[in-house]
């Protein structure tokens, strides 16, 4: 078994790494938990959490972290921020579907139901009377007196 390397270098009881020492109030209290809450546990709960979050003030005079947002998301040069500014703020541009101004929207109608029984049926369809059956074919099934 090979014995870790000691750096030489001791550090001061209830120091983290590099040998900082967080200050009393910033340092975890037994028994608490740091997030008493805990995490959302459904999309409508996260969206609530979302909500609050945004109507909480900023920092900025009369100003919400969702405002800030948003105004940060107007000014972006990203192009998906804009088009989602547009797209959430006034709805979706309507996408016509048909190909051609001339054609226009396409039209669906509803049919008949389909019917996998009268499917099978005509395609397996029944023996009559007329026809012959396998066991008393008695001519050597070459099928010339079928005709």
């Amino acid at each position: 078994m090979t014995k870790a390397k000691s750096t030489g270098v001791k550090q001061a009881p209830g120091t983290g790494r590099g040998g900082t020492v967080p200050p009393v109030a910033k340092r975890f209290k037994a028994g608490v938990s740091g997030n008493p809450k805990g995490r959302p546990r459904t999309i409508g709960e996260l969206r609530e959490y979302i909500q609050k979050l945004g109507e909480q003030p900023s920092g900025h005079p009369d100003l919400t972290r969702l405002d800030v947002l948003l105004r940060a998301m107007f000014h972006s040069k990203n192009a998906a921020d804009r088009a989602n500014m547009l797209k959430y703020g006034w709805g979706n541009v309507p996408q016509p579907i048909g190909g051609s101004a001339e054609l226009g929207p396409i039209q669906i109608e509803a049919i008949e139901a389909y019917s996998y029984d009268a499917a099978v049926a005509a395609i397996a369809a029944r023996p009559d009377e007329n026809s012959i059956d396998t066991a008393q074919d008695t001519d050597g099934g070459d099928g010339a007196a079928l005709g």
